[in-house]
């Protein structure tokens, strides 16, 4: 592997940084009254050579977990969107949907694959799986690109495409691939203008300066962020989706919401902060949050869904049951069925020129 910048195998946590903030207090007994929680006490440690806890990296192989399951009854769960001017891609556990929204016609590509993240990096989509893939037009271009394990997340970063797998955290750029942080389950990313944020499966959440990462946790339960499920960033807040709540961070609070505030589940699994109105996706439904109050969100109150984006005034959503819905006032329509049944527009490419191609 080239450049190999981190290595953060079995190994002693070492503590360093640690943040002071005025009107700290230790909430250790402190007990939930219906009303928001604020939590500001916490702790930062810089990982370096071989710092990830023995203990996760011991049960590290039982914790993976292979990333978008097909549903028993045939239909497909739709892990991950991404709307690109007036175009959808939708990833699955057999290909990818490219939806064309003024058209209303969505075009397949069958690989028998399960992807399960989507991102854009200097004007290309890209998609991952068991490998990383361009989309151009209807084509799915594999590229040559250095990394282990499954593909769980793709995020732009400055000049880097950042991948997030199930066993670490790998950058690709002009100058090659670097393992940045390895074994870890890499679960979401988010850049805060000067940082990245890491969320994983098991291991914590860590924010990355481009020297090191430093993990983040609260001094009343340092494994509160172990397990990260959705991280974004806006309008200079981190919002972490979490097995325990949702937490905001301003720069200097964190802020803790649960089921005691008017979330319908504690397990949040995905977040879209590009509004005001914060939409929240738990395991039993869907809500917003705006101005420190949560809202219901008419026709989504029961779905449960991977992932969000925003078109006009429209949320596009993907789920599990239900394929890639859309919301538009108080009626829900299907973009792409769950079932594998669309229309299927590269029939006539054969399939070695869809996905034997390398990038140069």
């Amino acid at each position: 592997m080239k450049n190999v910048m981190i290595s953060t195998a079995m190994g002693a946590m070492v503590l360093a940084t640690m943040l002071f903030m005025v009107g700290c207090s230790d909430d250790s007994s402190a007990k939930k009254k219906g009303s928001l929680d604020t939590i500001i006490d916490t702790i930062a440690a810089d990982v370096a050579e071989g710092m990830v806890d023995a203990a996760f990296a011991n049960t590290l192989a039982e914790e993976k977990e292979h990333y978008g399951p097909k549903l028993a009854d045939g239909r497909y769960d739709f892990d991950d969107i991404l709307l690109v001017d007036s175009t959808l891609y939708a990833v699955y556990d057999g290909g990818v949907v490219i939806y064309d929204m003024a058209s209303k016609e969505p075009v397949t590509i069958d690989t028998d694959e399960e992807f399960n993240a989507i991102g854009v990096h200097d004007g290309s989509v890209f998609v991952g799986g068991e490998a990383l893939y361009a989309i151009e037009d209807t084509l799915l271009i594999r590229l040559d690109v250095e990394f282990d394990g499954i593909i769980t997340s793709l995020y732009s970063y400055g000049y880097r495409l950042m991948i997030g797998t199930d066993c670490g955290l790998f950058s690709m750029s002009e100058s090659g691939e670097e393992l940045l942080m390895d074994e870890v389950v890499v679960t979401d990313m988010a850049c805060d203008g000067d940082g990245l944020w890491v969320g994983t499966d098991g291991q914590g959440l860590f924010r990355w300066d481009g020297d090191g990462f430093h993990k983040r946790f609260l001094l009343r339960d340092t494994t509160i962020f172990d397990i990260v499920n959705s991280v974004t960033y806006s309008h200079q807040h981190l919002y972490l989706g979490t097995d325990v709540g949702l937490f905001i961070y301003d720069g200097g609070c964190w802020l803790q919401l649960t089921v005691a505030d008017g979330l319908p589940s504690d397990i949040v699994e995905t977040i879209d902060a590009s509004s005001w109105m914060i939409l929240v996706g738990t395991t039993n439904g869907v809500i917003s949050y705006y101005n420190n109050e949560f809202l219901p969100v008419v026709a989504l109150e029961e779905k449960r869904v991977n992932a969000f984006q925003r078109f006009g005034r429209n949320i596009i959503a993907a789920t599990d049951h239900e394929g890639v819905i859309m919301k538009s006032g108080k009626t829900v329509a299907t973009l792409i069925t769950p079932n594998d049944d669309v229309d299927n527009d590269t029939e006539s490419k054969p399939e070695d020129d869809v996905f034997s191609f390398s990038a140069e």
